[in-house]
């Protein structure tokens, strides 16, 4: 059985049919052990296999953090999700972790982006076009309102999004806890 998801790069464990993290299947059979695969292209993501992992913990429970990949410079943003964490740096937006519902995977069409912001299931980023989100799309969350008027800074939550532009904050997403309700002096400025 091959040591690594050919197509996520997860660690796999033995008996497994599927990936537990992406859904591939897993080979069986007698084969040759596999390295952990290179990123397809288009995608840019980290494996943190043996140095470059650092797990804090006590008992039960443990934190594993996972270092930028070693070829980022200059960075300018880091934002980490639930178990994924994205940098942006002076080639753009990277991303690694876990892949669940895309949110690692970076949509191609970004310009100049600015900002990065990872929330619990999905990722958005702020680049000259606006704000586009990516990842999981349960709540709405990923579904950027039209009408933000240059918007400036981005920030994402468990399954909301909010923005900051010129009319004040605009939030949207699951509002279950009223996150996505702003408060009345907050908008419209």
């Amino acid at each position: 059985m091959p040591e690594f998801c050919g197509q996520c790069g997860s660690s796999l464990k033995a008996g497994l049919r599927f990936c537990d993290q992406c859904g591939t299947p897993v080979p069986s059979g007698p084969q040759a052990p596999t390295a952990a695969p290179q990123a397809p292209a288009g995608r840019r993501m980290f494996r943190a296999i043996g140095a470059g992992v650092l797990l804090l913990g006590v008992g039960a429970l443990a934190l594993y953090l996972f270092l930028p990949p070693p070829s980022a410079t200059d960075m300018s943003n880091l934002a980490a999700g639930y178990n994924h964490t994205c940098a942006l740096d002076d080639k753009g937006v990277t991303c690694w972790g876990n892949n669940g519902d895309g949110r690692t995977t970076i949509p191609a069409g970004l310009v100049n982006p600015r900002a990065v912001a990872a929330g619990d299931y999905h990722t958005c980023t702020l680049d000259d076009n606006g704000i586009t989100c990516w990842g999981s799309y349960k709540d709405g969350q990923r579904t950027v309102p039209a009408g933000l008027v240059n918007p400036r800074a981005v920030a994402t939550g468990h399954r909301h999004t909010c923005a900051l532009d010129d009319n004040g904050v605009t939030c949207w997403g699951d509002n279950d806890e009223g996150q996505t309700t702003v408060p009345a002096d907050l908008r419209n400025r």
